[in-house]
């Protein structure tokens, strides 16, 4: 099967009239960001396993960056030399790879087991990680039921390290309408960036209610 999908990014007011550093105007004549997506996908399965293959390009055009007025390449941490930066539309940017899946359905006290890794490879687009593996898992257990995540990121072209962390949850179901859950994400509260300069969340919890009517 091949899919296509095209989306439209418009800049955001922060891009057009505001450096990141705050020193300069922005460029109200910048340009969306467009990108359109192709993909084509096997999948067999046999008994309770279930093997996918997916294998994607994706275009970006007009993409938005930011530089320093000096000519120099935005750093978010040390920002531009004379506080002096902008954005800018630059050329187009591809990424494509492979996506695979192993499912596997009813396996002893497991709900399902769920191994999948993604190998991409980007063309001026510095952000995209070299790699993504993941694997998850359910278990049910009369009203309870069980889950861990755990996942592994490369690193990227533009210095972002390579980074893991898993998370578990839990669910508690009281009747047919009513479950309550929790969750921890980073359950080892590992330190990492998904976005250049920006730390994402260490440990967190989260409690919460379904009601269904």
């Amino acid at each position: 099967m091949t899919l296509s999908l095209k989306q439209l990014g418009r800049p955001v007011i922060n891009y057009q009239r505001f450096n990141p550093k705050a020193g300069s105007v922005g460029d109200p004549n910048l340009k969306p960001e467009e990108s359109e997506t192709r993909e084509l996908s096997l999948a067999k399965q046999f008994k309770n396993l279930r093997f996918s293959s997916t294998y994607f390009e994706t275009d970006i055009d007009n993409i938005i960056v930011q530089h320093c007025t000096d000519g120099q390449d935005f750093s978010f941490n040390s920002g531009c030399k004379d506080n002096l930066g902008f954005y800018k539309n630059v050329n187009q940017a591809e990424t494509k790879g492979f996506d695979h899946a192993l499912d596997i359905f009813s396996a002893g006290p497991f709900e399902f087991l769920r191994f999948g890794y993604t190998n991409i490879e980007s063309i001026d687009n510095t952000d995209t990680p070299e790699y993504q593996f993941t694997t998850m898992t359910g278990i049910r257990n009369g009203k309870w039921r069980y889950g861990a995540l755990l996942r592994f990121i490369g690193e990227t072209e533009s210095g972002i390290n390579a980074y893991n962390y898993a998370d578990i949850t839990l669910q508690y179901a009281y009747n047919k309408s009513i479950k309550l859950y929790s969750k921890v994400h980073n359950v080892a509260d590992n330190q990492y960036q998904v976005a250049n300069g920006y730390n994402s969340p260490g440990r967190t919890v989260f409690f919460g209610l379904k009601k269904t009517f």
